[in-house]
C-alpha cells in the first residue's frame, strides 16, 4: 500500500477524501456535509448500523499541517468543545491526518 503525503494536501482535499473514503466504507447513505465556514461541529452524518453498533454517527475530520506535537495539542482541545456540542448522536468519530 502507497503512503499519502499529507503535506501535498490541504483541508478541502481531506475533507474530499474522507467523504469518498467513509461514502465506499459505510454506505451511500453518509451525509457529508461541505458548506464553507464553521460546521457547528459536523463534517459527516450517518444513521444506521457499522460493525455490529447502530445509532446516529457524528463525524468531524482535523487536517493539520503542523508539527505532530503541536496538532496533536490542537486536536486534544478541540476534542473539548467538540463533545459539548453533541446531541442525540451516539457516535463521535474524528477524522485525522496527525498520528496521535
Amino acid at each position: 500500500m502507497d503512503q499519502i503525503l499529507w503535506e501535498t494536501y490541504n483541508p478541502l482535499d481531506f475533507q474530499a477524501f474522507c467523504n469518498a473514503l467513509l461514502t465506499f466504507e459505510i454506505s451511500k447513505s453518509y451525509i457529508a456535509f461541505n458548506a464553507p465556514g464553521k460546521d457547528t461541529g459536523y463534517d459527516g452524518k450517518y444513521i444506521g448500523e457499522y460493525d455490529g453498533k447502530s445509532g446516529i454517527w457524528r463525524f468531524q475530520c482535523k487536517f493539520h499541517k503542523t508539527a505532530r506535537k503541536e496538532a496533536f495539542r490542537s486536536i486534544k482541545k478541540s476534542l473539548q468543545s467538540e463533545l459539548k456540542k453533541i446531541n442525540d448522536e451516539d457516535h463521535l468519530i474524528i477524522l485525522t491526518n496527525t498520528l496521535l
